[in-house]
């Protein structure tokens, strides 16, 4: 069994051979820095990807927001009196939102003054983000 005293004897000799001033050449530190820019390349587009995608889902969400406080106001209002079409801008956060709802774009869900079927769109920079379709009845 080789005792520490030994160990560090043979690891100190090793050393001089180590630091004989040789150093790296020229096309060996070329190498290095060639795999060292691609995988930093590989990062940062990994980094630019996942920060693009994590204010998609920011934008979305901030969408359906917006859409559900206009649904919030619609169901306080006489159904009866719903058929024109509007738009309305919501700020969430910094960000403004259109809002554009429609009533009865199907007919079926509009057969009387109790019942109407709501459609909403909601954009951000005229990009559409949300849509969804519900149906309001008179209670």
């Amino acid at each position: 069994m080789v005792s520490t005293n030994q160990r560090s004897l043979t690891h100190a000799a090793q050393l001089p051979a180590l630091l004989d001033g040789r150093g790296f050449t020229l096309m060996e530190v070329l190498v290095a820095l060639g795999i060292l820019s691609t995988l930093m390349a590989l990062v940062s587009l990994s980094f630019m990807t996942n920060l693009k995608s994590n204010l998609n889902t920011q934008l979305r969400y901030e969408a359906i927001q917006a859409a559900q406080d206009v649904l919030d106001e619609i169901r306080f209002l006489d159904i009866s009196t719903l058929a024109a079409p509007m738009t309305e801008n919501i700020t969430i956060g910094t960000r403004t939102y259109a809002v554009a709802v429609t009533y009865c774009t199907n007919p079926d869900f509009c057969i009387s003054d109790d019942i109407r079927h709501v459609s909403l769109s909601v954009s951000y920079k005229s990009k559409l983000l949300y849509a969804t379709d519900t149906v309001y009845t008179k209670l």
